[in-house]
């Protein structure tokens, strides 16, 4: 009878435990726009966190942070970075709806899934030395 006692409390504790778990939304959407490119191997000091990804799926040798900004998530607002670029997001880290803009005129629209401290890279927009893109990582 204590054995069955002790296996309950045990299964109710562990599916607390799932729920907390699956529950746990990030606080934060980091958004960074970046440019990409082949004149140098140097990664911008903003970027240290995030330079393995970068260089594992992308063909550059060159990564500078050409803007940062934050937004809360879930998210509801929109963030104006350099280069004429902006990024408006809408709703939860699951189910994340992003749309990128360069002077007004829309360049992407996306809906995401983003996982804690799991990097995304949006864009791949031309510049004058390879290309820009947009970073967002949930924390």
């Amino acid at each position: 009878m204590h054995a069955a006692r002790f296996s309950r409390h045990l299964v109710i504790a562990a599916l607390t435990f799932c729920v907390c778990a699956v529950s746990a939304e990030a606080a934060e959407l980091s958004v960074r726009l970046v440019e990409a490119h082949n004149e140098s191997s140097s990664v911008a000091g903003g970027l240290r966190d995030v330079s393995g990804t970068l260089r594992k799926n992308l063909p550059y040798t060159g990564f500078d942070l050409l803007n940062s900004s934050a937004l809360s998530l879930p998210a509801k607002g929109s963030a104006s970075l350099s280069h004429g670029f902006s990024i408006q997001c809408t709703g939860p880290q699951n189910g994340l709806k992003a749309v990128i803009s360069r002077n007004g005129k829309q360049l992407l629209s996306t809906t995401l899934n983003l996982r804690n401290n799991t990097p995304v890279i949006l864009g791949g927009f031309t510049s004058s030395r390879g290309r820009i893109l947009v970073l967002l990582v949930a924390r």
